[in-house]
Parts: structure tokens; C-alpha cells; sequence
């Protein structure tokens, strides 16, 4: 009968209401009593939904309205907080808060905390934890060393801080694609480079379980950067927003086909015109 019910599957309803029916006899209970019983029943198969439920509802909807209309940002970082793995689902939230004025900002190793987080009153930062491939704790490692010691001042002093075995490759790579380390280093250039930044961070990490300091830590001190990095091309545009694409499963800073809106305009239909 519940499936009946829920489902809203009229055939079997009534083959319900006859096993009711019968039962009701078989229970010393008028057939016409039962019968009324079961009318109580019957309009649930088209639509139904418990007072005390909807008081839960309607008391939910009125808070979140209120959060939403006073406190935007605050109410957006936590909504996409609690969907970070639903992408589809954050992509929609996230046309929403720019709908009323907030930005959603690319991850940031320097701002970004665990989940989404509130900037300040119009930006809202990524979350290091939502990027594919990084770890909880190397995102743990980054916010601790920051909050220990302040802002990596740039790469190398970035690579020296930061003592986890979850700074591998992957994590490295994703942390790059994304744009987490774009004030530190232009991403394909960084790329090319992996290799080298590697060895630096397993150099460091020797260094540091051997309890030594060196030059180059000292130096990094300064404010010198010592990597020695081969050039490379910066990445274009596009490849940019694939890489976010794919590392935080929606593009954060725009959609690619934003630059071609009025080329386009000129060949479609939008749907609310059909």
C-alpha cells in the first residue's frame, strides 16, 4: 500500500483496497466503515504531505530565506560547502550568487581554507579540499603553515614550508591546474617544470628529516628564489579554463564560449523564447 501510495500506482492501490476491505471484515469491522477508512486513504495517491513535515519545511525555508537576504556570501559559502561533491549541483549555485552581485573566486594558496570560504562581503574563495587529487592532509599541512608562519611569499618558499607526503606529483599538478598557485608561478610554466619543483620539495624534506639548514634555505629567507626554471609558453586562456574544468568540475572564471556570446546570439534561440 505504501508503494501504492507513494508511487501513486492506481492499479495496485486497488488491489490494496480490496485486501483492506477483506481484512477489515475478518477483524469484525463493517464493511461500510472500512470502506470509509480507505477513502481517507485514496486522495494520497494523488498528492499528500504531512502537516508536521510541512511545518519543517516552511519554518527551514523562512531561515534560509532570511540567512540568503542578510548575510549573501555567508549563506552561499555554506551551500556550496555542503554540495562540494555535487558539481552539478554547485554549478547551479554558483550562476545564482552571480546573479546577486557575490564572485566565486578561483582556490588560492594563500586565501583558500578547507571549504569554501567568504573573503570578504562580494567574494567568495574555493576550497582547497574540492580540488580533484588533492588530499586532506596536504590541504591540512597548507593551512597550518600558513597560519603558523603567514603567506608563502613566493614558490620556493612555498615548496621549503610545506612537509607532507601528500606533495607528490598529482597533488602538485592539480594544485597548479587549478590556479591554486597562480600568484606564485604562471601555471604552464610551473608545469613544465614539475620535475624540477620535485626534487626541490624531496631535496627540502632530506634536509629537514636530516636536521640540516642549507644556503639555499637561508637565502630563501630573503626573498631569493633559487629554483632554476627552464622557460616555457604561458598557457592560453582556454587551456586555463579546461584545467579548471577539470580539476574543480566547472569552469570558475568563465565559461569558454563567453568571448563568443554575441557571435552566437546571432544563430540560436534562448530557451525561455521558445
Amino acid at each position: 500500500m505504501r508503494k501504492a501510495v507513494g508511487k501513486k500506482i492506481i492499479k495496485l492501490l486497488q488491489q490494496q483496497k480490496t485486501k483492506f476491505i477483506h481484512g477489515c471484515i475478518n477483524n469484525k469491522i463493517p464493511k461500510e466503515i472500512a470502506e470509509k477508512i480507505f477513502a481517507f486513504i485514496e486522495p494520497f495517491a494523488g498528492y499528500g504531505f504531512n502537516l508536521a513535515h510541512a511545518t519543517c519545511y516552511a519554518t527551514i525555508s523562512y531561515q534560509t530565506a532570511y540567512l540568503k537576504a542578510n548575510y549573501p556570501a555567508e549563506f552561499f559559502a555554506a551551500l556550496l560547502t555542503a554540495h562540494k561533491a555535487d558539481t552539478d549541483r554547485i554549478s547551479v549555485e554558483v550562476e545564482e550568487a552571480r546573479k546577486i552581485g557575490l564572485e566565486i573566486l578561483p582556490p588560492d594558496i594563500n586565501e583558500s581554507f578547507k571549504n569554501f570560504t567568504v573573503v570578504d562581503k562580494k567574494n567568495i574563495r574555493f576550497g582547497l579540499i574540492a580540488i580533484k587529487n588533492v588530499g586532506e592532509g596536504i590541504v591540512q599541512a597548507i593551512i597550518e603553515e600558513r597560519e603558523k608562519n603567514g603567506i608563502f611569499q613566493n614558490l620556493e618558499d612555498f615548496l621549503s614550508r610545506i612537509d607532507s607526503k601528500d606533495l607528490n606529483k598529482k597533488s602538485m599538478e592539480s594544485l597548479v591546474k587549478s590556479g591554486s598557485l597562480g600568484k606564485l608561478g604562471e601555471r604552464n610554466h610551473l608545469l613544465n617544470n614539475m620535475e624540477t619543483l620535485l626534487e626541490f620539495v624531496r631535496k627540502k624534506q632530506k634536509e629537514k628529516s636530516n636536521g640540516q639548514t642549507s644556503l639555499f634555505g637561508m637565502l630563501s629567507l630573503n626573498g631569493k628564489v633559487n629554483l632554476k626554471l627552464k622557460k616555457s609558453d604561458p598557457a592560453t586562456h582556454q587551456q586555463k579554463l579546461l584545467w579548471e574544468r577539470e580539476h574543480l568540475g566547472f569552469f570558475v572564471s568563465e565559461h569558454p564560449l563567453r568571448e563568443y556570446r554575441e557571435i552566437i546570439k546571432k544563430y540560436v534561440t534562448p530557451i525561455n523564447q521558445l
